[in-house]
């Protein structure tokens, strides 16, 4: 689980808890990648939550990065879009 905002986030993996989905144990190198493609803000765990400082380039990474993962089965990705969020989005 990926997204841009943590509060939708959460929401996201709580139904997919619910539903039997469990978020797989990120390796150490998947883990050094992403903090070093994201914002220091980041918070990396069973949801990857880049916060809404990282821009469309980092966010397509952090996918990428844990489709990589061998542990990873499938990657679910929230995108919260506001007026602020969406110029950033662009850069």
């Amino acid at each position: 689980m990926v997204g841009n905002s943590g509060g939708t986030g959460v929401l996201a993996l709580d139904a997919c808890a619910e539903a039997g989905l469990l978020g797989p144990e990120l390796t150490q190198h998947t883990v050094m990648r992403l903090r070093s493609l994201l914002p220091r803000s980041a918070a990396i765990g069973p949801l990857v939550d880049t916060t809404a400082a990282a821009n469309l380039a980092q966010l397509t990474a952090a996918v990428s990065t844990l489709a990589d993962d061998p542990g990873v089965d499938a990657v679910v990705a929230v995108v919260e879009l506001n007026p602020v969020m969406a110029t950033h989005l662009q850069a």
